[in-house]
């Protein structure tokens, strides 16, 4: 037979080579699609709830490292060969895969296959629509598949999109960073420290002080070791943010992100500005585009003049402008991946004419011709938008607190924190929690093997280190002591080591 290959560009899963395998004497057919492209920095979680049959034709893109699972059925679709199909045919394709080996099942253990045989029937059942709602899971550490949102640009509230950090056993499947995970097991740490200090820290005198963080870390691109610089600063009528920057001197990738500091807010925050049509008041119009924004993932935003609503994470958060904030939900909804999806051959012509006018409309809000409403959405309260009146009050800029919802402290997990009286809780009488091998201690007093400086249940001191990374710790608070207390990022607390 003939496998054919060729190297494309599929909507939301970028460079994917697609082979193709035919038989003439037989018929036998196989197309695969694998990723060509990169590793998406954060892996991915897609869960749809199907509700009709047409949800079933949504288009799926899977990679070789994602799974789907039917939570209803407690039925996992394991992770093989990338597809790019529907969710029809995802699961059609496991129930045929079932059907098959269904005598061997049968001839070896006959009870196991009588219970797969119900199996069968229930997920038959399922694609013939008799079962709804039905949830469906694609989870992929590569962050490489996706799910068809049918009703975009608008949100879909039957599916919800999370990204995650991946565990270390997660980039070890995916084949990130073995060598040097190896390396650095045989030397017995897994933080590396830059020439001169554990953590190299610049400071630049601009009126205030700022202090620069490096920290080693690898490129999510290339892999190439190089730095993450973090600072910390004040924003007047704001609080306090970390801006954090990363820039490869090889590949040239670069990532920024901001987060709020300091303690969660009480209440959500809903900013909303009015932005003239630059016709109407020039004046006014530039001065609102140039405004500051700090939009944290947490945050969503709305134009409800064009019906435009971004979820928080989606773009991530971000320290720029309201031009820049535009710009980069134009782009990526009309300049990546996502236009060709919507706008290519295989769309429906309903919705290539749909997401042409709202193409139209939004280009009209980025050139001034159509006056609008920005509203950042923030239910922990870490975004900002710039006032010039500030502290007083501005005609155009409104900002409205709120009591989040159970939905919302459900979602950031603030239902399962404990913030007060936690020093009273008593553990159960069957709990496993042994003695903590408290030494009461006032300053921290220098490494000790098998300990960790922290305030605790007892108090502050020195309490028995359980965690699992524990050698690692003990390491790097030993090499934070390298040089005396100078050299601690905590220098003010931090007494003497011993001799």
């Amino acid at each position: 037979g003939t496998t054919r290959l060729l190297l494309t560009v599929i909507p939301f899963f970028r460079e994917v080579i697609i082979s193709s395998f035919s038989c003439p004497h037989c018929g036998y057919r196989l197309s695969e699609a694998e990723p060509a492209g990169e590793v998406q920095e954060r892996g991915a979680k897609w869960t749809i709830k199907l509700t009709c049959k047409e949800d079933f034709d949504r288009h799926v893109v899977k990679s070789k490292y994602a799974t789907i699972r039917l939570e209803d059925l407690d039925f996992e679709i394991p992770h093989g060969a990338g597809r790019l199909s529907t969710i029809e045919g995802m699961l059609r394709s496991a129930l045929e895969d079932l059907q098959e080996t269904q005598n061997d099942r049968a001839k070896a253990d006959s009870v196991v296959a009588e219970k797969v045989q119900v199996f069968i029937s229930k997920l038959a059942l399922c694609l013939e629509g008799v079962s709804f709602p039905i949830t469906v899971v694609l989870d992929d550490p590569s962050g490489n598949s996706f799910i068809e949102n049918p009703q975009a640009p608008q949100n879909d509230p039957e599916l919800k999109v999370e990204q995650y950090v991946r565990s270390k056993e997660q980039n070890q499947f995916l084949g990130l960073q073995l060598e040097n995970t190896n390396a650095q097991r045989e030397n017995g740490t897994t933080f590396t420290v830059p020439k001169g200090s554990a953590i190299d820290r610049e400071t630049e005198n601009e009126g205030i002080e700022k202090e620069v963080y490096r920290i080693p870390s690898n490129c999510p691109n290339c892999q190439i070791e190089g730095n993450s610089q973090m600072c910390m600063t004040d924003i007047p009528y704001f609080k306090e943010i970390m801006i954090m920057a990363f820039n490869c001197e090889a590949c040239g990738f670069k990532h920024n992100e901001v987060k709020g500091g300091g303690a969660i807010s009480e209440f959500g925050k809903k900013i909303s500005l009015s932005v003239p049509r630059k016709s109407d008041d020039e004046e006014s119009y530039d001065l609102d585009m140039r405004r500051d924004v700090v939009k944290s993932t947490s945050a969503g935003l709305f134009i409800p003049e064009i019906d435009l609503e971004v979820t928080h994470g989606s773009l991530g958060g971000t320290y720029t402008t309201v031009e820049g904030l535009l710009q980069a939900a134009y782009d990526k909804l009309f300049e990546g991946d996502i236009a060709s999806f919507y706008k290519g051959d295989s769309a429906e012509n309903e919705r290539r004419k749909r997401f042409d006018e709202f193409q139209k409309k939004f280009e009209r809000i980025i050139n001034g011709e159509m006056a609008f409403t920005l509203i950042l959405d923030d239910p922990l309260d870490n975004s900002y938008m710039y006032s010039p009146t500030a502290p007083e009050p501005e005609p155009r800029l409104s900002i409205t607190c709120y009591e989040r919802t159970y939905m919302h402290n459900e979602e950031f997990g603030l239902n399962d924190m404990k913030t007060e009286n936690y020093d009273s809780f008593i553990p159960p009488e069957n709990s496993h929690i042994e003695n903590t091998g408290f030494e009461a201690q006032n300053v921290f007093a220098g490494h000790r093997p098998g300990k960790v400086f922290k305030s605790g249940s007892s108090g502050i001191g020195y309490y028995d280190d359980r965690c699992e990374e524990a050698v690692d710790v003990q390491d790097h608070m030993a090499k934070l002591q390298i040089g005396g207390a100078a050299t601690h990022p905590n220098a003010d607390v931090v007494a003497k080591p011993d001799v």
